[in-house]
């Protein structure tokens, strides 16, 4: 009968406590990140009656109930948008983590755990900044995490992204610390990268600027050149498609003789080329022309480069040109032979030295003094012999008349017997010689140009002396100004004062396919800092070069440019994620940039990633990481004591005489990489309770009638005991 009264007595004490646990749940069913309790029970105990102990029944009987536990619910609450800019929620496995003193710290690694201070944990991510600008939850909590160290004095400075990964998988916490007055300091430039697109087939240039330096062209690189690289008059050669170059030559006596050079990779021997050099190599031993380099506008700030073919020798005819290469150069024309440059002998002439005269079929050049005799007589020698006919034994010859053999000028005498008179020859056209003296008629080649003497005997340049020289057009075709595809990058520098300059880079495709390397392409890059407001340098000029290999893939080494007094590593290659490229169908332009310098900037706004990284944006454009929020996650969260405030501490217990935390030691929330393992932050959100209250409702029901239940065994139970007592009376 007194086991009734137990029994009921312990029921409703169990189910009251149960009603408070659930009563608890429901009036914190609104508190930001709440954990719902779950009441636990189990018997209180039991005894075995005077029964048979052989029975195969086990006969033993429970009395009474008791609370076991009031675990917390892990399971996670809804989420919630909210405006608060240190707000945050966490998805997954873990805590917060927050402490009471600023100045402390938390170290969790390899399994041990070393604080200065007790730290505790919680679901409730709405903080905020107190007066000195750390982060604190509602009672003034410090929240702790990683500090990367960067802000010292109100500045914030500036560190390699290597350094802030490093940093950031730190496993000692501290609390985090943003003050609004924040400046980032000025960063100067030491490191640029960029990854460009170098379109061949876009913004040509004068050829001068890419194949000269410091005002002196370099003619063998230009001899070297790979034809197709070039434009004229706006318009890209395309030598594969305008491959053909054709000359034809018509000598004195009238005979035509026609070459054909085409453009391809079989070599010389087969007539073909890819380089002017080894075009100017074909066209002058097929044909003796010269295909030379000719500077026009020298004395001009804008030179240009143009091809120049002529005759080096007087013996030369008629020049005509034709083929699709020569005409997508602008060299189609022809030419008169310039042997008609001597005039005929005149014995009332007086002749200056060099100077040039027809007789008897002979071209004859002056040499000693100047004079006016027979050109037979002494003071001459033959220059030229393309007009003497060759010898024909079936004609009849009369004195005077002059005719070649075997490499030897004969002339018929008065009796009839031939005289050798020389040996057949071309006449070199002298170069220009500012230190010769020239007399009238004197024919002079200057800067692949011919000029013919008008005025007396003098030294004077060609080009600059209009009056006393006449320049001779025959026997030379000029092409159109050569170019090449060009593109000019720019990108923004800093000085350690935190003042832009520009990092200026001029690319100039120098170089086509090259057999022998593998190479697709190559640019002359030049490369210096010029200061924005003035224009001036702020160094020297870097030169380098990038190169496409067969498979358009970039090489080009890291060069150092000047900047003031340091210099600047940098590298045109671009990043493994984003290349440097020469795509025709994208124009010339920068992929990407980036440069390790920064100006002065004030903090804007505070952002917060999935990985609890907490970024800062400063007014200069640059973000930057300044720590990240601490997780901690545990083996059992049940063994977390419930310390109000929406807090959980550490609480520890004895286990084989050895003092452990009951939760299990705290579990870093990232990885080595910096990564959280077992969920992810979300900043401007916030977790609600993650009570149920149609559950909790209904718990509270069942509750009750178990309270109420209990009571009327309890009332039972003292009626029982009053009857017996009423059984003596």
């Amino acid at each position: 009968m007194n086991n009734t009264l137990l029994s009921s007595y312990s029921g409703i004490k169990t189910h009251q406590f149960g009603i408070d646990s659930i009563s608890n749940n429901i009036a914190n069913v609104n508190t930001t990140g709440y954990r719902e309790s779950r009441p636990e029970f189990e018997t209180l105990f039991a005894v075995s009656p005077n029964t048979s102990p052989t029975s195969p029944t086990a006969n033993d009987i429970n009395l009474g109930v008791t609370a076991s536990s009031n675990a917390f619910s892990t399971k996670s609450g809804s989420y919630r948008v909210s405006d608060g800019d240190f707000h945050m929620a966490y998805q997954g496995k873990g805590w917060f983590v927050v402490g009471e003193k600023k100045d402390g710290e938390m170290i969790a690694s390899e399994g041990k755990l070393s604080q200065k201070q007790q730290n505790f944990f919680t679901r409730d991510g709405s903080f905020g900044k107190d007066y000195e600008g750390y982060l604190v939850n509602s009672k003034g909590y410090y929240v702790y995490g990683v500090n990367l160290g960067k802000i010292k004095d109100s500045n914030f400075i500036s560190q390699s992204k290597e350094e802030d990964i490093k940093g950031l998988s730190s496993s000692k916490l501290e609390p985090l610390k943003i003050p609004q007055d924040l400046y980032f300091k000025p960063l100067e430039t030491t490191k640029a990268n960029l990854s460009v697109n170098l379109n061949k087939t876009a913004n040509p240039i004068n050829a001068y600027k890419a194949f000269s330096q410091d005002g002196k062209i370099d003619e063998q690189r230009i001899l070297n050149a790979d034809l197709n690289i070039f434009f004229a008059n706006q318009k890209s050669l395309d030598s594969l498609i305008n491959n053909e170059a054709t000359i034809s030559i018509t000598s004195p006596s009238g005979e035509v003789k026609e070459y054909t050079f085409t453009y391809g990779n079989e070599g010389v021997e087969k007539n073909q080329f890819r380089t002017i050099g080894e075009l100017k190599k074909l066209i002058k031993d097929s044909t003796g022309l010269d295909l030379n380099l000719y500077i026009q506008n020298s004395a001009t700030k804008d030179p240009s480069i143009s091809l120049s073919l002529s005759s080096g020798t007087l013996a030369q005819g008629s020049i005509a040109t034709s083929g699709s290469l020569f005409e997508s150069l602008g060299m189609i024309e022809s030419k008169e032979g310039i042997s008609t440059l001597a005039k005929a002998y005149n014995p009332m002439q007086t002749y200056e030295p060099n100077e040039l005269c027809t007789y008897l079929g002979v071209m004859f050049r002056k040499v000693g003094e100047s004079g006016s005799e027979n050109p037979l007589s002494g003071g001459w020698e033959i220059a030229d012999t393309s007009g003497v006919a060759p010898y024909d034994p079936e004609r009849q010859y009369l004195a005077g008349e002059v005719v070649s053999k075997d490499g030897n000028i004969y002339m018929m005498d008065k009796d009839n017997q031939f005289l050798k008179i020389g040996q057949e020859t071309k006449y070199e056209i002298p170069t220009f010689n500012p230190q010769n003296q020239y007399g009238e008629n004197t024919i002079v080649r200057y800067q692949d140009r011919l000029y013919q003497r008008v005025g007396k005997l003098g030294s004077s340049n060609p080009q600059d002396d209009k009056q006393n020289w006449k320049e001779l057009n025959l026997g030379s075709i000029v092409s159109e100004a050569l170019e090449v595809p060009h593109y000019q990058s720019s990108m923004d520098v800093y000085d350690a004062d935190g003042k832009k300059f520009r990092l200026v880079s001029d690319y100039y495709l120098t170089g086509g396919f090259n057999p022998s390397d593998k190479s697709n392409q190559s640019w002359d890059v030049y490369s210096s800092v010029v200061d924005i407001a003035s224009g001036n340098k702020a160094g020297g000029v870097s030169k380098h070069s990038i190169i496409f290999d067969e498979n358009n893939q970039p090489i080009a080494p890291e060069v150092e440019v000047e900047f003031k007094d340091k210099k600047i590593a940098y590298n045109i290659a671009g990043a493994d994620d984003k290349k440097s490229s020469n795509a025709i169908y994208t124009p010339s332009q920068i992929n990407l940039e980036n440069q390790n310098g920064q100006r002065e900037g004030v903090l804007e706004y505070t952002n917060i990633d999935d990985n609890g990284v907490i970024y800062l944006k400063f007014s200069n454009g640059r973000e930057e990481a300044m720590g990240r929020v601490g997780i901690m996650a545990f083996t059992n969260d049940q063994g977390l004591s419930k310390v109000g405030g929406n807090l959980f501490g550490l609480e520890s217990t004895l286990v084989g005489g050895e003092k452990v935390l009951r939760s299990g030691k705290p579990i870093l929330g990232w990885d080595e990489s910096g990564k959280l393992k077992f969920g992810a932050v979300k900043q401007h959100y916030l977790e609600t309770s993650n009570v149920d209250v149609g559950s909790a409702l209904t718990e509270l029901i069942l509750m009750q009638r178990g309270y109420s239940m209990n009571a009327k065994s309890f009332t039972a139970g003292d009626e029982m005991i009053k009857e017996a007592i009423n059984l003596k009376k």
